[in-house]
């Protein structure tokens, strides 16, 4: 069985979670990373399940934890806050799982489906954005990537993880125009997007 060291849920919603499910079903996972805002769900019991019986390592992501992966390569972990953001929108998503990997000179913001909210928290804490890459939140929705927000990730290159035709409208024309100067790359249009660094360096592979 091939296996991985950590899996992160960014939050528990089916497009996100159902996925998931099946990587922990199918490989040897070490650890898993979530925010612990739990969903009464059926893809959930089953998550927490798997989790349960194949005895993997669970750990609450909250923001100030740092995961060493080695050679210098960290994660930090931006959000949620130790108290749960209520009454937003979408509480679910705006407790996603914000992480930042850092290796040497390149940086990833990986924004899970946080909302402007979300956004506002995480400036207000001072955490350090800046970054290489941007993981544009919600699939590209209005709903978040605000103008200050953007400001303070500076990214050179941004990707949009978003469904061809989805009923939703993703990515907004907004957001798309607030991303302008930035170097943007689409599944929708692309298919898979991979990224490659060593350090220093970012290369970008795309499916089509």
């Amino acid at each position: 069985m091939c296996s991985t060291s950590l899996v992160v849920l960014t939050h528990p919603e089916d497009d996100h979670l159902v996925g998931l499910v099946e990587v922990l079903g199918r490989y040897k996972v070490g650890q898993v990373l979530e925010p612990g805002f739990e969903q009464d769900t059926s893809a959930y019991e089953e998550w927490l399940r798997l989790i349960d019986e194949k005895d993997i390592e669970r750990t609450i992501a909250k923001a100030g934890q740092q995961i060493e992966l080695g050679n210098g390569i960290r994660i930090e972990v931006l959000h949620p806050q130790e108290e749960f953001l209520e009454g937003t929108d979408s509480d679910t998503n705006n407790n996603s799982v914000v992480l930042r990997l850092v290796w040497k000179e390149v940086s990833f913001l990986l924004t899970g489906d946080i909302y402007e909210e979300a956004e506002r928290q995480i400036l207000y804490q001072g955490h350090k954005l800046n970054s290489t890459v941007l993981k544009v939140a919600h699939h590209g929705s209005a709903t978040s990537t605000s103008s200050h927000f953007l400001a303070a990730v500076d990214p050179q290159v941004a990707v949009i993880c978003v469904g061809k035709d989805n009923p939703f409208g993703h990515p907004s024309d907004e957001v798309l125009a607030r991303l302008s100067g930035v170097k943007v790359y689409r599944t929708d249009e692309k298919g898979t997007v991979t990224f490659t660094t060593d350090g220093q360096r970012l290369w970008v592979e795309i499916e089509q």
